[in-house]
């Protein structure tokens, strides 16, 4: 009988309950019901895509675009890693069961959901200077458009997603062709072309700037020109122009040594156009090539903290590459190092060009 009335009583206050009451937010913590009503809100929003992009570059964007080239290749692979093996050697590579790519597809549709989300959210929210909101779109749009020009070019037809979508709504979304998807990363980022700042205070440095917008504007129209959708002299022509805007603008110039390029000192350069900003220290926000691309059974010899991966590793090919003489190949890589333990010379080739001492494992300061 106990058993029955508890029932009975639950089942009453269930369904004697107003929908506006269950559908209360917590109270008690923020979530995205609740949370965008002020500008410092969407300076928080519009930083959350920022954030999402070191996840991407820090590995899975080197594998599927330099490794998968001939400039490198993986000296070292743990275990019998089919993932790796066929991503670089175009072997089993549109498996349904590949990590790496179910990893690249999830981490950049995550970052263009943390771009919409600014987006839908941004004007019921009130702000003093309307520039400042366009500012935030902008920001918003440039990421938006960064990650669709990855997908395009690892994918080809992609779904195009311009807002939240409801699990339904995904779920019967189709592939938008290529060409769409061009078109699409060409609005964004004229749209941010228009409303990005050319400078940021020291405080905000490391957002994405108007240079920023063009330089990536740039390489889209070079991209457009070629395959798939071979443009041709028109969009190199539009290439032409968009590059000669970044290079007459008198903030950016070539430094005169190359090393201070990969200098965790010397960040955000004025040949920089945009860098993902990563910091050392223990908080989650470090870079981990330093410690990813040197040699798997080295020792002190090339880091000095931490495990080393043998990750994109320079092939034979990228070494011959270089002219004799050419003083950037010892600063980008190495074609072997001297063990301390045998005093031996070990032939093989590492990138060198992003050294720090690690804060801890694959914690480094590289931007």
């Amino acid at each position: 009988m106990k058993r029955i009335l508890i029932l009975a009583f639950l089942l009453t206050a269930s369904f004697s309950c107003r929908q506006d009451f269950i559908d209360l937010q917590p109270i008690a913590e923020m979530n995205a019901g609740i949370f965008y009503k002020t500008e410092q809100d969407m300076n928080q929003a519009v930083m959350s895509p920022y954030a999402s992009l070191r996840a991407l570059y820090n590995q899975v964007f080197i594998y599927m675009g330099e490794v998968r080239s001939d400039n490198t290749t993986f000296s070292w692979v743990p275990g019998n890693s089919k993932d790796m093996t066929s991503i670089d050697n175009f072997g089993d590579v549109l498996l349904s069961d590949n990590g790496l790519v179910l990893t690249f597809w999830n981490n950049a549709y995550n970052t263009i959901l943390r771009s919409n989300i600014v987006l839908d959210k941004i004007d019921a929210v009130p702000f003093k200077e309307a520039t400042l909101k366009e500012q935030y779109k902008a920001e918003a749009r440039f990421m938006r458009a960064l990650m669709y020009f990855w997908l395009v070019r690892v994918y080809g037809d992609v779904p195009k997603v311009d807002r939240q979508l409801t699990v339904a709504e995904a779920y019967a979304l189709g592939r938008s062709s290529t060409q769409e998807i061009y078109d699409f990363i060409v609005a964004d980022l004229k749209f941010a072309e228009e409303n990005l700042p050319a400078t940021y205070a020291t405080a905000d440095k490391g957002r994405v700037t108007l240079g920023g917008a063009k330089g990536l504007l740039t390489k889209v129209y070079m991209t457009m020109a070629g395959y798939p959708l071979k443009k041709g002299a028109p969009y190199y022509a539009l290439a032409e122009a968009k590059a000669v805007e970044v290079i007459s603008n008198p903030q950016y110039a070539l430094v005169t040594d190359y090393k201070a390029l990969f200098d965790v000192t010397k960040k955000n350069s004025t040949e920089s156009l945009f860098e993902i900003q990563y910091k050392k220290g223990g908080t989650g926000t470090g870079s981990p090539w330093n410690n990813d691309f040197a040699p798997r059974f080295s020792n002190r010899e090339v880091v000095l903290v931490g495990d080393k991966s043998g990750f994109n590793a320079p092939t034979p090919s990228i070494s011959n590459a270089y002219e004799a003489g050419d003083p950037r190949k010892a600063i980008s890589m190495s074609d072997g190092y001297v063990s301390t333990a045998t005093n031996k010379a070990v032939n093989e080739k590492y990138v060198r060009k992003y050294y720090d001492v690690s804060f801890a494992n694959s914690d480094n300061d590289n931007n």
